[in-house]
């Protein structure tokens, strides 16, 4: 072939590569394409709400935490307020003004007998010692055994409250803790001594799980390695459980806490754990006691049932958005087929467009025609 100039032109075949590649449908891969979309949108989706239940489970523990610190500094308070009222009441004890007077240690023990198992039982006073104006002991009732180094410290107490006059109230753990009141005891405006009263926290731990619905303990760091990996109740942080609810379970929870996170310091800010089916919260909690960092209450929450409402709602959004990623699929599908089907039966018609053979064209694409009730753009 020749054109105009006398150049000879020569056909160039066109190779077409349509024949090695698989035949994939329009309408599948837009539908793939649009699947693959809104499934990471439903995934973005669950975990931003997954993170936004989370920070709000959190959170709310931290308030919790305030709570039962309040309620343990509150507890506290009130069994020391309750001894200091038992020892302003015992001058108005029935004989006691002339014992105490008398400053005899054997009057005191005769007068103050009969009231002991009273203030025992009833008031839960475990520790109870009358002490002379030169800080020597007139008599004394316990149902503790002596704490090591505890007689030290109460006679440096009773002497400051001698000379001062003023009443103390200090908590001592030792194997346990103790809650003291040494107050000087007036009699007629005469100063009469001393009278040193104490009682565990055991009741202070009871009336907490009645109030907060926790489980609660009492730790007392080891000293100079005094405790031994075989006691029961030895942690491998070197502590001792002194007190805890439900000790059989708890036991086994904070043994299994304490492999997990060898640093006791870890619990300061909270940690949660699983047991048996169970989501519990740690919480660490310092003890305000005489010697600093001896003594810590640690408090155990079941937030079962809130960890499983958090996961039921990510797996609910999750369905929901599932659901209408398929709903949308179904539809997208619906709508292309539709319009690949009208697409379709244009190129079938095409020759006789270009035959111009219009009439003809245009009556095929009537018949073609399907009864909808709206109309769109593919219908101009």
């Amino acid at each position: 072939m020749e054109n105009n100039s006398g150049i000879k032109l020569e056909k160039v075949p066109i190779i077409s590569n349509s024949k090695g590649r698989r035949f994939r449908s329009l309408r599948w891969k837009i539908s793939l394409s649009s699947s693959m979309i809104l499934l990471a949108v439903v995934m973005l989706f669950c975990f931003i709400s997954y993170l936004g239940l989370m920070a709000n489970f959190d959170n709310q523990r931290e308030v919790e935490y305030r709570r039962y610190s309040r309620e343990v500094a509150s507890l506290i308070k009130n069994t020391s307020q309750n001894l200091y009222q038992l020892a302003e009441m015992i001058p108005f004890l029935d004989g006691m003004k002339n014992a105490l007077l008398i400053n005899d240690g054997e009057s005191i023990s005769k007068v103050f007998d009969p009231h002991w198992a009273l203030l025992q039982f009833h008031n839960g006073v475990e520790f109870v010692q009358f002490y002379n104006p030169r800080n020597q002991l007139n008599a004394s009732w316990d149902s503790l055994e002596a704490q090591i180094g505890g007689n030290m410290l109460l006679s440096a107490w009773v002497s400051h409250v001698n000379q001062s006059e003023k009443p103390i109230n200090p908590l001592l753990c030792r194997e346990n803790c103790i809650q003291y009141i040494i107050a000087p005891l007036l009699v007629e405006g005469k100063k009469a001594g001393v009278v040193v009263m104490g009682i565990s926290l055991a009741d202070m731990f009871l009336a907490f799980k009645r109030i907060a619905g926790s489980d609660i303990g009492l730790l007392i760091k080891g000293q100079n390695n005094l405790l031994l990996p075989n006691d029961a109740d030895y942690l491998r942080w070197n502590i001792h459980v002194s007190a805890l609810t439900n000790k059989e379970k708890n036991l086994e929870i904070l043994k299994k806490t304490s492999y997990l996170h060898p640093d006791l310091s870890v619990l300061n800010n909270g940690t949660q754990i699983r047991w048996n089916d169970q989501y519990l919260q740690i919480k660490l909690f310092p003890l305000d006691s005489y010697e600093p960092d001896k003594a810590h209450l640690i408090v155990i929450t079941d937030v079962t049932a809130a960890v499983n409402n958090i996961y039921d709602s990510i797996w609910k959004i999750a369905l929901i958005g599932l659901l209408g990623l398929i709903f949308s699929e179904i539809l997208l599908f619906l709508i292309f087929t539709r319009l690949l089907a009208k697409l379709k039966d244009v190129v079938f018609v095409l020759p006789l467009l270009a035959n111009g053979q219009f009439e003809k064209f245009r009556l095929s694409l009537a018949s073609n025609d399907r009864l909808q009730r709206f109309r769109d753009e593919v219908d101009q």
